[in-house]
């Protein structure tokens, strides 16, 4: 979907964000937006199912979230580490510049792989 806005999705996407902080507006457990919050790591249950994830808040704060988990991540271009998605699946791109954002590092996808 490539609309008149900045970046390709950016109306779907805002649209989705507004409705979620509606939600998390009324308070009844259904969502909860924690801002400054890294996710560093998905929980499993006995039978291994994802059921929460670990968190680091702004203040180095270590806590867990139970419940379900929705993986909305971006991509990884902009992953210039050992372990980059980037130079796994593409080392000919790795070199090259990007227009990917500091936070494209595919923290998400190696999270999701990890289980």
């Amino acid at each position: 979907h490539r609309g008149k806005e900045r970046f390709p999705g950016m109306t779907i996407t805002y649209g989705l964000m507004e409705k979620l902080e509606s939600v998390a507006e009324t308070n009844d457990g259904r969502a909860r937006i924690l801002l400054k919050t890294k996710v560093t790591k998905l929980l499993k249950d006995k039978d291994g199912n994802v059921c929460g994830c670990e968190c680091v808040s702004a203040d180095g704060k270590v806590f867990q979230e139970h419940g379900p988990v929705i993986i909305a991540t971006g991509g990884f271009g902009a992953d210039f580490t050992e372990d980059s998605l980037l130079s796994k699946h593409r080392p000919d791109l790795a070199d090259l510049p990007t227009t990917n954002g500091d936070h494209c590092t595919g923290d998400g996808l190696k999270m999701s792989a990890a289980v």
